[in-house]
């Protein structure tokens, strides 16, 4: 299933080591605790530990890596841990938290990630 994620602006597709990597760091730098970090990629937190990177959870972290470097290029105002928590008034979020998307479907995730490169390019700004 790459060609739906390279289609979706996706160009990292982790193996499940650097998948693992790469969630800890981003729920580091995003401040996340493990409620929320295990949200992001459609797991439980009781099993957070010990893992299993299914298909779709690759998927998620290949959307979590794009989305970290779209971030930094946006540098929200207050940082990107304080952007994503915070609910958003915006038309695009609708009153929800960029987080509450992130944690939705693939789907979502996509959209988040297109919008926030439009954002980062300074157009169609919300």
């Amino acid at each position: 299933m790459i060609e739906p994620l390279v289609a979706q602006g996706v160009s990292v597709r982790p193996t499940a080591e650097a998948a693992t990597g790469a969630l800890r760091r981003i729920a580091y730098a995003w401040e996340l605790d493990r409620y929320d970090t295990a949200s992001l990629i459609a797991a439980d937190a009781d099993e957070f530990a010990a893992v299993e990177w299914s298909e779709d959870r690759l998927t998620r972290i290949g959307y979590l890596i794009e989305l970290e470097k779209a971030l930094h290029e946006l540098n929200p105002k207050f940082g990107i841990a304080h952007w994503i928590k915070t609910p958003n008034p915006g038309p695009f979020f609708a009153g929800s938290a960029p987080l509450q998307m992130m944690t939705g479907s693939t789907r979502g995730m996509a959209e988040l990630l297109r919008q926030v490169r439009r954002w980062s390019k300074g157009t169609s700004r919300s």
